[in-house]
């Protein structure tokens, strides 16, 4: 079976801003992202990689499969990143304080766009797309994942579940009749 193995140095999926990243204390760091595929093609001149069959993604944070993967090697003179990826998508990552979660799409499209001092970063999932943790599970159509106002939302069929865990029992036994605090208000 083939086997082709590309490294980039600089970030190409989207797991390290809006998904807890590792701390870094020195700028120059560089991230490695490794994807392996059966197939793949390079185009040296605009940088756009095409990954197919058995395709893996291993980044430190987000480990992703998929059938079909397509994206952009960030240019110096081009900031912009899209990242394409089709049939059976799984995506599992570690997010914001450590919360692990479960994706599973039929595309996403990772989008990074740097104009002046704005930029836009979102994660675009569609076809029953369902992202889970132990606590929440969140679906719609398409869902997107904004990192950086760190939201999800829908166009159509949003949905949001989350779990609440009970109180312990004081130290009495008895279960208090505190209600939680509701976990989507400051």
């Amino acid at each position: 079976m083939k086997r082709l193995c590309l490294i980039f140095t600089a970030l190409l999926i989207a797991a390290p801003r809006g998904w807890a990243a590792p701390a870094q204390t020195n700028a120059s760091v560089q991230e490695k992202i490794v994807i392996n595929s059966d197939r793949g093609q390079f185009d040296g001149k605009t940088g756009w990689v095409i990954y197919t069959d058995h395709v893996r993604v291993d980044h430190p944070v987000m480990k992703l499969t998929c059938d079909w993967l397509t994206g952009n090697a960030p240019q110096t003179n081009d900031p912009d990143r899209h990242i394409f990826a089709r049939t059976n998508v799984v995506i599992d990552l570690i997010g914001d304080q450590g919360k692990k979660w479960h994706i599973t799409c039929n595309q996403a499209i990772y989008y990074y766009h740097r104009q002046d001092a704005v930029t836009n970063e979102t994660v675009t999932l569609s076809g029953n797309a369902v992202a889970k943790s132990d606590q929440d599970t969140v679906s719609g159509e398409p869902l997107i994942y904004d990192m950086i106002a760190k939201n999800y939302y829908a166009l159509t069929n949003f949905q949001m579940q989350h779990i609440m865990t009970a109180n312990a029992p004081n130290s009495a036994g008895a279960k208090t009749n505190h209600t939680p605090a509701n976990p989507f208000l400051p």
